[in-house]
């Protein structure tokens, strides 16, 4: 694998160009993540080095970024990390209690 592969990364039309790490980074520092994808945010994926995956709660960035570049990995897990504490990031219902009022809704159990 190559450092960074940026997958998606923005509000992107099929076959546009994504953002960069920097304009991610400064998404995250201005807007909370969506909760919904809590558990994807930061995924090690041993040898193949490390994913950052999410979108955010009141804009579309999706991001899809795989990287085994020590200095990205340590940005991307500390902005995300600072992201989690924002207020709009903490008011929001975990993803379980998302999961679990979805299944009500739907008639599962």
């Amino acid at each position: 694998m190559s450092p960074t592969e940026i997958r998606t990364n923005g509000c992107k039309m099929l076959g546009g160009t994504p953002d960069s790490i920097e304009t991610l980074l400064d998404v995250l520092a201005h807007h909370p993540l969506n909760r919904t994808f809590e558990r994807a945010f930061i995924q090690d994926l041993g040898s193949a080095g490390w994913r950052f995956h999410g979108n955010f709660q009141t804009i579309s960035h999706v991001f899809d970024i795989r990287t085994d570049d020590p200095e990205t990995v340590k940005r991307l897990t500390e902005a995300i990390l600072v992201n989690r504490q924002m207020p709009g990031f903490r008011s929001q219902p975990s993803a379980a209690k998302q999961m679990r009022a979805l299944r009500r809704m739907r008639g599962f159990k």
